[in-house]
């Protein structure tokens, strides 16, 4: 008889009103629906080649699922403190399908999405009708984080651990409304673990089912308890691979830095969630806070509630901060949405001019995500597509080839070389440069160098006018404007101080202009211990260019080092 009691009391905590009566037609239509719309709105990444992905590619071939799990030798040896072990395995069914052909590996990363959208709506249903729960899974997939999780291979784990979380929430909201079945909570707090082992963004999820507005609290706190092991197992378990509890990429985050990058954080990753266009962004935005608005405007005690999940999602996205991408965004979306519909629910149960309000701010919030999920679709698109073309065309270009300024990362050109060299057995000996500093001090490449052309959206052979503009390039004002840096390590990362310029554009080359990274004038960056050699190049705002000297350092043998040119101002 107690747990009789706590759906309607879990109910009116929400502030919603109960949905009807799940119909298995309707919600299977809605669902087919959905599908569909993935399919139908992001169909065209089947096309694409590798991008950024090969390296997850390289690190899962000839391994064995059991290193994935219980090696903390195979992670530790990872650049990146990362513990990803479920993202592995679902590379592995790939590869067993298709090796290295990625037409499998985007048909798969579509069908993990479909499945996202699918149990979010699913999810949904425990508190609204089909129709509000359809709406909420529609914006979650024409959302800007989704066109990131459709795009790039390398997300998967955020997909695949969305669906693991889904199903969390699901069974923990059925053992809430249906004591009797122990399995529900058990079944809940296996697939928060498994989440968790798809990625570390989903461990919030605990705090998130303490703080979810269904039943009573101690109902939900006793049902936590599973969770809870399966947290500190997790944790454990983390610790144990990778040496640390948290983790993160590259970036390094130097102490006096952290309270402001925590400050900056909701703004940046509220930025993640909008389009290139002002005027669908104000739409947008102006619809979601009338419904968050008139959500709060019975419950004012929800904002806190509110707020509080907020930061608990934001909350593992701090060690990675300082390279804010749009795919962290998506778990911010969802609350967001979901806030939103709850407000839309109260309107539909309202006034017949309230639920009028209710369809229109459904209307004008799908059609502004909608427009501006087609222009943020076709920017990134652009985007990959070139990036796509470059790698094709790389693995088949002759070996004493160069491929010149590749839009692909410096870390994703050398997966590629490994993909074509030892992989699909294609001549050796091609390259490429990121810096045109490469051409200079008496190196003549011995085959043709290539570009890819955005008005053509094709590589071509620009050998002529690469070497023709070497001479000029070469003998510009390089050597004489002043430049200077300041390098730290400490522990594994490297910190820079650049100067004397306030504005203009800085990167660190290396290998001669093959790899160029653009970095901010203060930043840091994690890199094994042992000798680096590197330069540094300055681009003005009125577009000179100057380099320094290649400079080596060795954090073996010093933990400092100065470099400075005082020179004469161009």
């Amino acid at each position: 008889m107690k747990e009789s009691v706590a759906e309607p009391r879990g109910r009116a905590e929400t502030g919603t009103p109960s949905p009807r009566r799940p119909s298995l037609l309707a919600d299977g239509l809605v669902a087919a629906a959905l599908s569909g719309t993935v399919w139908l709105l992001y169909r065209r990444v089947t096309g694409l080649w590798w991008t950024f992905d090969v390296f997850l590619l390289h690190v899962a071939s000839g391994r064995s699922p059991v290193e994935y799990f219980f090696s903390p030798g195979f992670w530790r040896q990872l650049p990146f403190k990362m513990f990803v072990p479920i993202l592995l395995l679902s590379y592995d069914a790939d590869i067993w399908m298709a090796g290295a052909e990625p037409f499998a590996f985007y048909v798969h990363q579509l069908v993990a999405c479909c499945a996202a959208v699918v149990s979010l709506f699913v999810v949904f249903r425990k508190w609204f009708g089909t129709v509000l729960a359809g709406a909420g899974a529609f914006l979650f997939t024409v959302g800007i984080p989704f066109v990131i999780w459709a795009q790039q291979l390398m997300n998967r784990h955020y997909v695949e651990g969305f669906v693991l979380a889904a199903l969390a929430v699901w069974f923990f909201v059925e053992s809430l409304r249906g004591a009797q079945k122990a399995s529900a909570w058990v079944l809940s707090a296996v697939f928060y673990g498994l989440a968790m082992l798809a990625k570390e963004v989903y461990v919030p999820l605990l705090g998130l089912l303490v703080l979810l507005p269904e039943g009573p609290l101690g109902s939900r706190l006793r049902r936590l308890r599973p969770h809870a092991i399966a947290l500190v197992a997790y944790l454990a378990w983390r610790h144990a691979m990778i040496g640390t509890f948290f983790g993160g990429y590259g970036w390094a985050i130097r102490r006096g830095e952290l309270l402001g990058l925590i400050f900056r954080l909701p703004g940046r990753v509220g930025a993640t969630l909008l389009s290139a266009s002002l005027f669908w962004n104000l739409v947008l935005l102006s619809a979601l806070i009338a419904g968050i608005v008139w959500h709060l405007r019975r419950r004012p005690r929800g904002l806190g509630l509110i707020l509080g999940s907020a930061a608990l999602l934001l909350a593992p996205i701090v060690p990675v901060s300082k390279a804010v991408g749009a795919r962290f965004g998506a778990l911010l979306w969802v609350l967001i949405i979901a806030v939103f519909l709850s407000g839309c629910a109260r309107l539909a149960s309202g006034t017949s001019a309230e639920r009028m309000a209710g369809v229109l701010l459904l209307g004008v919030t799908a059609v502004a995500s909608l427009c501006g999920n087609r222009i943020e679709w076709r920017r990134q698109f652009e985007q990959v597509m070139r990036m796509s073309e470059e790698g094709r065309f790389f693995v088949s270009m002759e070996s004493s080839g160069l491929l010149r300024h590749p839009s692909i990362p410096a870390a994703a050109m050398n997966e590629i070389l490994w993909l074509k060299e030892e992989q699909l057995r294609r001549p050796r000996g091609s390259g490429w440069f990121a810096d045109d500093i490469y051409l200079c001090g008496g190196r003549t490449p011995s085959g043709r160098i290539w570009e890819y052309d955005e008005s053509a959206g094709r590589v071509r052979d620009v050998t002529a006018e690469a070497l023709a503009a070497a001479p000029s390039y070469c003998t510009g004002s390089r050597g004489r404007a002043p430049l200077w840096a300041r390098f730290e390590f400490s522990e594994g990362v490297v910190f820079w101080t650049l100067g004397p310029y306030e504005t203009g554009k800085y990167c660190l080359i290396r290998r001669r202009g093959i790899e160029s990274f653009p970095v901010a004038r203060r930043d840091g960056y994690r890199l094994r211990p042992g000798p680096v050699t590197l330069m540094l190049r300055y681009e003005s705002p009125t577009g000179w260019v100057t380099y320094s000297p290649e400079l080596t350092m060795d954090s073996r043998v010093a933990t400092r080092f100065r470099w400075e040119r005082r020179g004469v101002a161009p």
